[in-house]
């Protein structure tokens, strides 16, 4: 019997380099709050980005279309229900604004952002030259 050799590849990882936010409970009260308040950025394309409930009260987070203030998150109009102790992953949430709300006052959040470092505008990719004017 021969014995046969077979060579696993696995891809390589991507090295990218972040910055994290620095971490702090921001209070949720019983009246919506949306993106900058909770430290969200909807025009930031997060390489890694997490919302931990670490109070005591339920809170609801409504995902908007970018731009849409009007779009506020209540107890019975949302998208996910955190109960104190639970997260939720929103490294996919890109281009849209976050709404929270908390069923009694003094709800506590804290987000866990991973930012690249580089930055980037609407403007496809250009050459270091800038030749095309941007």
């Amino acid at each position: 019997m021969a014995l046969i050799k077979h060579t696993v590849k696995t891809p390589a990882a991507s090295n990218v380099n972040v910055t994290y936010n620095t971490p702090s409970e921001v209070t949720v009260n019983d009246t919506n709050l949306a993106d900058t308040s909770l430290g969200w950025n909807p025009n930031v394309i997060y390489t890694y980005a997490l919302m931990q409930n670490v109070g005591t009260t339920n809170l609801f987070l409504k995902y908007a279309t970018a731009n849409d203030s009007s779009d506020m998150a209540t107890t019975s109009v949302y998208h996910t229900k955190l109960t104190p102790g639970t997260q939720v992953d929103l490294t996919d949430t890109v281009g849209g604004t976050l709404n929270l709300i908390s069923d009694v006052a003094g709800g506590k959040v804290v987000l866990t952002l991973a930012a690249p470092d580089n930055s980037y505008s609407d403007y496809p990719a250009q050459p270091v030259n800038n030749i095309n004017g941007y």
